[in-house]
């Protein structure tokens, strides 16, 4: 008895020490991604960049590949060595994020960037992969929310180590071979260089084994087609209320720092600390979320992850409206936090219900479209927003009536669509050919 005690708990430290090092790497590359938003200013007085050529760098050339590569690193992961293929991706981002500070010129520095979205494209779907395969189900939200975390701590570590890196480069580095580098090609090396070395964490732990199944048959990407053709209702139900959910998501990052300075008149210097102190409650609020929801699904409702997430939407549509009713700044930011933290967050409760239903042959995949459509949806959350300013009302001083339309419409019609999915959940059986939790 007690040597299977010893045998769980040693199993239940090394699923812990898995999860805590594919968070390492959540972090590395969201500092990675976001690093060149801090280097615009140094970029642009170098290489002489245009605001559009920037523009490119910090988000096309990184978002658009890393929603097509995301496929086919799905289907690496739920074929190949996960670890295997984690370690390719944080290899590769790591050392063209690490070459961006070589470049010399714009054409370089896209090309690299699309490098940098290949190399992350991997991580996510094989990370979710193998937490799934090696947490119990009864832990798998509280898992999933450990990972997530990274999202939010990443955001707040790029600013911070980027900060720290540049203060330390200001007056520039001379490398031998190489010479002397100005302070944003300095910076750069100094963000992206650990990732080489701490890549090979990911050999640390095992690979769980996959449920089994039988050899799959015609071409890539042929099960992952047909099991949606099974499931279409249901999940594009899930995903098109996910990714309204994310269209206001980025929406809201985008266009509440204007907010903040069109409305009350703060400036960077005074928002930037508390919307870092907004990302990490944001960041804690994932934990408690993931037992709360692990502890109903033990009490026998299969479909919690999903139904937990309609309830937090519903209370989000109020907090959200209200929040853009206020007139002074402090009670704006509490809303806008608690908006935050309740449902504003979609990654945890949606790559919970792929992993939870998914056959574990199809996780990577799903889980690599899930990402995809949710990015590009992101992405055009601040277009809509716009658009909204200057075709419907015509000025930018109405930004706040812009974001408080803009996305309270979306979250009433994501609410719908969810609500529609949990009824299509019960006609259906997403979990067929998965492996038993």
């Amino acid at each position: 008895m007690s040597s299977t005690a010893d045998s769980g708990a040693w199993k239940a430290v090394g699923a812990w020490w898995m999860a805590t090092v594919l968070l390492l790497f959540y972090i590395l590359s969201l500092t990675d991604r976001l690093i060149v938003s801090m280097l615009i200013a140094p970029i642009q007085a170098e290489l002489g960049l245009s605001d559009l050529q920037m523009s490119l760098l910090v988000g096309p050339a990184f978002a658009i590949i890393y929603a097509i590569g995301g496929l086919p690193s799905g289907w690496a992961a739920d074929h190949w060595h996960r670890r295997w293929v984690i370690f390719c991706g944080v290899i590769l981002w790591s050392l063209a994020s690490a070459m961006s500070g070589l470049a010399q010129g714009f054409a370089v520095l896209f090309a690299l960037r699309l490098l940098v979205g290949v190399g992350e494209a991997a991580l996510t779907p094989a990370a979710y992969s193998l937490i799934a395969d090696k947490f119990p189900r009864k832990r798998l939200a509280t898992a999933l929310a450990f990972y997530t975390m990274g999202a939010k701590l990443g955001t707040a570590f790029a600013f911070a180590a980027g900060g720290w890196a540049f203060a330390v480069a200001a007056k520039g580095i001379e490398l031998p071979f190489i010479g002397q580098l100005s302070s944003w090609r300095a910076t750069w090396l100094m963000i992206a260089a650990p990732g080489l070395l701490l890549a090979f964490l990911v050999f640390t732990f095992s690979e769980p084994p996959r449920a089994k199944r039988a050899k799959s048959k015609g071409p890539p990407f042929a099960e992952l087609f047909a099991y949606i053709r099974r499931n279409g209702r249901l999940f594009g139900l899930i995903m098109t209320g996910f990714a309204m959910v994310g269209t206001v998501s980025g929406a809201l990052a985008g266009w509440v720092p204007t907010y903040l300075t069109r409305q009350f008149g703060w400036t960077p210097v005074e928002y930037g600390p508390v919307m870092g102190v907004v990302s990490l409650a944001v960041s804690l609020s994932l934990m408690p979320k993931g037992l709360i929801v692990d502890w109903l699904h033990g009490k026998g409702m299969p479909d919690i992850y999903l139904r937990f997430f309609t309830w937090l939407l519903g209370v989000t549509i109020f907090v959200l409206a209200a929040a853009f009713m206020m007139r002074t700044p402090t009670p704006f930011l509490v809303f806008y936090a608690i908006a935050n933290m309740a449902a504003l967050s979609v990654t945890l409760f949606a790559s919970a219900i792929i992993q939870s239903v998914a056959p574990s042959h199809l996780r990577g995949q799903l889980t690599a479209l899930y990402l995809a459509t949710i990015n590009v949806f992101t992405g055009l959350g601040p277009v809509a927003v716009a658009a909204v300013t200057d075709l419907v009302f015509r000025d930018k001083n109405r930004l706040g009536e812009s974001l408080a339309y803009t996305g309270v419409s979306l979250l009433i019609c994501a609410f719908v669509l969810l609500r529609l999915a949990l009824r299509q959940w019960r006609r259906s059986d997403p979990t067929e050919s998965a492996p038993a939790a």
